[in-house]
């Protein structure tokens, strides 16, 4: 009997124990979000000025440079330069073959903008312009003018300026090479030596050479129909 008792009881206490429980705190430390933002420093961005643009000025296009020499369906006066051999006799045709010019023109507008730091095309040269300045009797200089090594411009008609050289010469583009007839009504005004002195197609045949000679800058020829009607040798001082 006291041994069931002691069974009993020893029963009852382990039922006890393991209805015993211990809890167990937890503890969670909240940690706070830090939101650190460095501040940045506002960026000035400030951009340089445009550096002004150079230009590059050239001859305006030739009103010719279209026009076929060889059977011109237009009519036109312009400078021309050839020897006395250039013309030529066959039968009763007497021809003459010429180089055909026209004169070195520029916008106006474009060379009252030039400045230092341009480049300008004139006579076949281009050079870098470094100073320019106006001429009191009408015109510019483009590094000094002719007389220093630089460029002269005077104005012109409609709109335009263009390059004087040493005794007023100007400056031509070659539009190309014409070998024409001389009509049956063709004049040469020679005023070379100031004589107004007039030759004929057939004079033309016998025309020698002298120490003047028929240049771009002496010489214009008049086209008409296909046949050289007239030619005029300036005098030149």
């Amino acid at each position: 009997m006291k041994k069931r008792l002691i069974l009993v009881i020893a029963l009852c206490l382990t039922a006890l124990t393991a209805c015993s429980t211990n809890p167990t705190s937890s503890t969670q430390s909240a940690q706070p979000s830090q939101s650190t933002q460095t501040a940045q420093p506002a960026e000035s961005t400030q951009s340089a000025a445009p550096a002004a643009q150079t230009k590059d000025i050239k001859p305006q296009p030739m009103a010719m440079a279209n026009m076929d020499l060889k059977h011109p369906k237009e009519g036109f006066t312009a400078p021309v330069s050839f020897a006395a051999a250039d013309v030529k006799k066959d039968g009763d045709k007497i021809t003459l073959t010429m180089k055909v010019y026209e004169q070195e023109l520029f916008d106006a507008v474009e060379v009252s903008q030039l400045k230092a730091g341009d480049t300008l095309t004139a006579g076949g040269q281009t050079v870098k312009v470094t100073e320019v300045k106006e001429r009191k009797a009408g015109g510019v200089t483009i590094n000094g003018g002719y007389e220093k090594g630089g460029i002269t411009l005077f104005p012109g008609d409609g709109g335009t300026y263009y390059q004087v050289k040493e005794n007023d010469a100007k400056t031509y583009q070659e539009v190309g090479t014409a070998t024409l007839p001389l009509g049956d009504q063709f004049e040469l005004v020679d005023n070379a030596e100031n004589a107004n002195k007039k030759l004929t197609a057939q004079d033309m045949t016998t025309l020698k050479e002298d120490s003047v000679g028929f240049n771009v800058n002496n010489t214009t020829a008049t086209v008409e129909n296909g046949v050289i009607t007239n030619i005029t040798r300036a005098y030149m001082p």
